[in-house]
C-alpha cells in the first residue's frame, strides 16, 4: 500500500499559485511515496511545473473533470492504495502528510482531514447552503467516525 498525493488545478492557476502549493508538497519532513498533478488534456504545462517534475512531481492528464480531477482518476488508476488530496491555493505545513499518516494508522476505518468546513443544510434541509457560506473550519489533523451525511442531522465536529 503506498501513500499518494494527488491535486488538480485549472486555468491561470495552473501557472501562478499552483507551484507553491506543489513546492509545499514536495518539502515534507516525511515525503509520500507519490505527488500527482493531474491536468485536463488540452492544459499546457508551465516550465515551472516540467523543472518540479526532476524533484519528485509526476504530471498526468485526463478528462476534464473540474475538481474531481484529483480524485476520480486516482481512485480508479490507484485503488489499492492510500489517497491523499490536496488543493493547489494552499501552503502546507512541512509536517501536514506526516501528521495526517499517523491519524490514518491510528484507526485505517476513520476520513482523515488537515482541516474542514462544517456542512450547514439550509433550513429545508434537503440542500446545503453555498460553500462561501457553510460553517467555520472545524478541528486540525483528526478523523471523522462516519461521513457527516451518514450521521443525520448531528453535528460531527466531536468526531476529531
Amino acid at each position: 500500500m503506498r501513500y499518494i498525493v494527488t491535486l488538480t488545478s485549472y486555468g491561470h492557476r495552473v501557472e501562478s499559485i499552483a507551484p507553491y502549493a506543489v513546492c509545499s508538497l514536495l518539502n515534507q519532513t516525511l515525503a509520500p511515496d507519490r505527488i500527482i498533478f493531474w491536468l485536463a488534456y488540452d492544459t499546457p504545462v508551465p516550465p515551472i511545473l516540467r523543472k518540479l517534475c526532476g524533484i519528485g512531481l509526476e504530471i498526468k492528464f485526463c478528462e476534464d473533470l473540474k475538481s474531481y480531477k484529483k480524485l476520480v482518476p486516482a481512485m480508479i488508476e490507484f485503488s489499492n492504495d492510500v489517497l491523499i488530496t490536496a488543493g493547489d491555493d494552499h501552503l502546507y505545513p512541512n509536517n501536514w502528510f506526516e501528521q495526517l499518516k499517523m491519524a490514518f494508522l491510528e484507526d485505517t476505518s476513520k476520513i482523515c482531514v488537515h482541516r474542514a468546513h462544517d456542512p450547514t443544510l439550509n433550513q429545508s434541509s434537503t440542500t446545503s447552503v453555498p460553500y462561501i457560506k457553510a460553517g467555520y473550519e472545524i478541528g486540525s489533523v483528526g478523523s471523522y467516525t462516519t461521513p457527516w451525511w451518514n450521521q443525520g442531522s448531528e453535528n460531527n465536529s466531536g468526531g476529531y
